[in-house]
This record gives C-alpha cells, structure tokens and sequence, in this order.
C-alpha cells in the first residue's frame, strides 16, 4: 500500500512524514514530494495565487501527477492538488489536508470520483489567538511603536493620540467570527475580563453564551466594542465585510485587528478611517498583497502595527497539524468515519 506525502519550504515532507507512524504501521509505503519556493516570500506569493484562484493556478511538484496513480492516501499541506491530479490517482481512497484551508484542492473532482478529502480545524488555533491578543496590546499600548523608536534612538514616553489610549482591561472586545480561534480568543481574554461581543450568524447563541460572550447583530458591536478583531472565513459573501459604513459605526477610540484575512476589509476604506483618525488604530498580520508593496499606504500610518501573516506559524502548530491530518485519515479508512470531510456527500454516494 502506498501514501504520498507533499510537504513544502514551510511544512517540510521529512516534518509530515515524522508523524506518520500509525500508517507505516498500517503498512503503507511513502514517496515524499516538496512543494518548494526560492524564499518564504515568493511561498505566500503563490500560495496567496492559489487561494484566490484555485488548485490550477501554480504548478504541483514535477512528478506528483505519475506517482499518485498507484497511491491509496495523498497528505498535503500548500500544494496545490490540481483536477490533473486527483484524476490521475485511480486507487485514492483519501486526500488529507494539513490544514484548514482546501482552496488549493480540486474538491469538485475529488466528488465526483467518490474520494473524501479530509482537513484539518483549529490546528493554530491556540497560536492565532495567542498572537491577536499580543496584537490588541501591541497597538492599543504602543508596545511596536516604542520600541522601533529606541532603535532609531529616540526615547518615545508619547501616545499618537493621548485622549486615547487605554488598558484593555474591562473594555469592550467584539469578536467577529466564533470559530476555533474565535473560541480560544475568549479564553484567553476572560483574564482580563472584558465584555465580550460576538457576531457569528452560524454559532448558535447558547455556544456564544458558554463561553462568557453576548450574540449581538454586527452593527451592534461595531457600535459598542472598544477592540473589533476579526476571526470569520473568507467567502464571497464576507468579503469586504468591514467597509467605509462599518469603519464609520466604530467609536473613535477603538481599535480594529485582523489576523483571519485580508479581504475580509476593505483596504481604501480603512486607509482612509486611520488617516483621518476615524478610529484609534489597527493591527494586521494579512494583507491584500504580500509581501506589502514598498509604496503602500499603511507604511505611512503612525497608528497602525503590522506583522508579515506569521499569527498561526508555530512549530507547534505545524507538526500538530500532522498528527491531527493522520489520525483523521486513519480514523476514515479504518473506522468508516470522521467530522473532518470537507465533501460529505461522498458518504451517502458511496
């Protein structure tokens, strides 16, 4: 029997294959394929290609078409799994995404051939939750800003704006998005005990209530929330979600934070809110292109902290990310189910 495993410059193949155990002591053989770029910066590049435009737009591996057509188990993390691919595999029983993202496989294809295609949820839940509560700090304290001064020299005791800059303690966070990393976010926030709003039209309000938040309608915590910070998917029905109307709800004192997507903003619009200090600042760790181009506007905003989408990146997130991705495959092919499938209805097509 025979797996492939398709790693690439940030989830190596040798890293997946570590914590395939439990298949090699199923007897499964492995051929590894990397997925690999020049640098890091050219890997968001063409992953960035891949999820906005599907499995076909960047190459897989060299070879990966031949070799999957006696394989049982495709695993992959980036890499796209173009229709060429899922078609050429013949015996596939499964495709495993380490990962919970699967724009980059050809899902439709895999449907109508009858194979599941399994990812993997909340794998970097804990680390993207842990970085946006650094990020609300970071920018509502100045924390970035301080220290970027002192390298250049200065000694920086000043706000951008004195009349507001605030503790988060006991303020107001709204939580657009209640997923995973919304969840955890909670958590982690309860310490400091804030109100906490949220707005997720597809978690029920009794989930919202367990973990000490208040379902509110967006409007409505765009209105009251002292920190918006965003945690919902991007679809075409949630792009440009956040526009010059929901910028303009937001009190001036408060802060927007995305660590989910890019496009889930809108981009003018928020540029537009920060310089005329429509609101107190933001923190991003997405952008709409990356790297950011060196003449983009938020390189010129006093009131903004920026990291380079490295919010989820934690080796322990990464090989988790492994050993989640193996057991869900083996719990497929061996128990006959899994919450996991990304297309279920190849269970009652089968």
């Amino acid at each position: 029997m025979k797996a492939i495993v398709v790693g690439d410059n940030l989830l190596p193949s040798e890293k997946i294959l570590s914590r395939c155990g439990p298949l090699r002591e199923a007897g499964y053989e492995f051929q590894a394929f990397d997925w690999l770029a020049p640098d890091r910066n050219e890997l968001n590049r063409r992953s960035l290609n891949v999820e906005r435009y599907g499995p076909e737009a960047e190459p897989p591996p060299v070879g990966l078409a031949e070799a999957v057509r006696d394989a049982e188990i495709l695993l992959t993390h980036l890499s796209p799994v173009p229709r060429a691919v899922v078609e050429a595999g013949g015996k596939l029983k499964i495709i495993g995404v380490t990962r919970a993202g699967w724009q980059h496989i050809a899902v439709d294809t895999a449907t109508q051939r009858g194979i599941p295609v399994v990812h993997i949820v909340g794998r970097n839940a804990n680390a993207v939750a842990e970085f946006t509560l650094g990020m609300i700090l970071c920018e509502m304290r100045n924390i970035a800003r301080a220290h970027e001064a002192m390298r250049g020299g200065a000694w920086y005791n000043r706000m951008v704006d004195p009349n507001r800059c605030f503790e988060l303690g006991g303020r107001t966070v709204g939580l657009v998005g209640f997923g995973a990393v919304g969840q955890v976010l909670a958590r982690q926030l309860s310490g400091f005990e804030v109100r906490l709003l949220v707005y997720d039209p597809y978690v029920p309000e009794a989930t919202i209530r367990a973990a000490g938040g208040e379902a509110v309608p967006l409007e409505a915590l765009l209105r009251q929330s002292d920190v918006v910070s965003l945690h919902a998917r991007l679809y075409p029905e949630t792009e440009g979600l956040i526009g010059q109307r929901e910028l303009a709800l937001m009190k001036p004192t408060a802060y927007l934070v995305n660590t989910a997507r890019a496009g889930l903003i809108d981009q003018a619009a928020l540029v537009e809110a920060l310089q005329q200090r429509r609101i107190a600042g933001a923190a991003l760790d997405v952008f709409w292109e990356e790297p950011l181009p060196s003449d983009s506007a938020l390189l010129c905003l006093d009131n903004m902290t920026m990291t380079s989408h490295v919010a989820g990146t934690t080796l322990d997130a990464l090989y988790y990310s492994a050993e989640l991705v193996v057991e869900a495959v083996m719990g497929y092919l061996y128990q006959g189910k899994t919450d996991l499938l990304i297309n279920p209805e190849v269970l009652s097509n089968g």
